[in-house]
């Protein structure tokens, strides 16, 4: 919580896409040792400090997430095109983690969902290497101008 200001001034010198390349390329790296670590922690100091270094991952996202979704549309389909995808992105990936966790667990391979989840952020990470750069392509500047 206290990072998140912080790193929303950074994201103002650095660019939203930078922002998004850093949290999904950590994500993508450190969440399988991240998650080894908290499994194995052998005390609660230790299980506290791998946590906060994933909330400090999560920090470069979460200042910026509103703004990634609402510059990528233009205001007249920006309800449409922020939400469709979130809730598609939230069904299929949120609403099955648990699933997944348990079936994995269940199966004897509970670490694999660490892998599972490292796949996802990779696929973001690919998707925020192809991401166009909002500053030019955004739609945020005519806001409230209807151009006829």
């Amino acid at each position: 919580m206290i990072l998140q200001p912080l790193f929303g001034m950074l994201s103002d010198r650095l660019g939203i896409r930078v922002h998004m390349r850093v949290f999904t390329g950590a994500a993508t790296v450190l969440v399988v040792p991240i998650l080894y670590g908290i499994q194995n922690a052998q005390s609660s100091i230790a299980a506290f400090a791998l946590i906060i270094a994933g909330l400090t991952i999560a920090a470069f996202y979460t200042p910026i997430a509103g703004l990634v979704k609402a510059e990528m549309f233009p205001a007249e389909v920006r309800a449409l095109g922020v939400g469709f995808p979130y809730a598609i992105g939230n069904a299929l990936f949120g609403g099955t983690a648990e699933y997944v966790a348990l079936s994995l667990r269940g199966a004897g391979v509970e670490s694999a969902y660490f892998y599972y989840v490292a796949a996802i952020c990779g696929l973001t990470f690919i998707a925020a290497m192809t991401m166009p750069d909002l500053r030019r392509h955004g739609y945020l500047d005519g806001d409230g101008r209807i151009e006829r």
